[in-house]
């Protein structure tokens, strides 16, 4: 099966599903938040024996032994990997987040700023004529 960008791989039994599904047909399970691009997990030989590296690939040799499935360390490892990394997009997301009301409060700001100057330009400008001075 070909795949196309946005189709995700479920989690729960690595089926491989259409971007436009919110659940794996398969085992019913729901499309994660932000699923990894399918392309990164089959190059992983961790996850994927025919990927290169992996023990199916043509570059494992047999002197080399691989693990046919990854040990609980490497797993453990890797989800702490992952972790670390939704830890520092969700700091990220944060400060964006307190960047962008910044932005908003200036632009608000600026707004009552020029609408006060050309309500006392409006004023100056009636004074002006009202005064004979025009």
């Amino acid at each position: 099966m070909t795949s196309r960008p946005g189709d995700w791989l479920c989690p729960t039994c690595n089926f491989t599903i259409w971007a436009s599904k919110p659940s794996c047909k398969k085992c019913g399970h729901t499309r994660p938040l932000r699923p990894a691009p399918l392309g990164d997990l089959l190059a992983n030989p961790l996850l994927n024996p025919d990927a290169p590296g992996g023990s199916n690939s043509a570059s494992s040799s047999s002197l080399q032994k691989r693990p046919e499935k990854a040990t609980l360390e490497d797993l453990t490892m890797q989800i702490q990997q992952l972790s670390s990394v939704v830890g520092e997009l969700f700091a990220e997301v944060k400060r964006l987040r307190e960047e962008q009301e910044a932005n908003t409060q200036a632009h608000k700001r600026n707004k009552r700023e020029i609408e006060e100057q050309r309500m006392r330009t409006r004023i100056d400008h009636a004074d002006s004529y009202g005064s004979g001075e025009y």
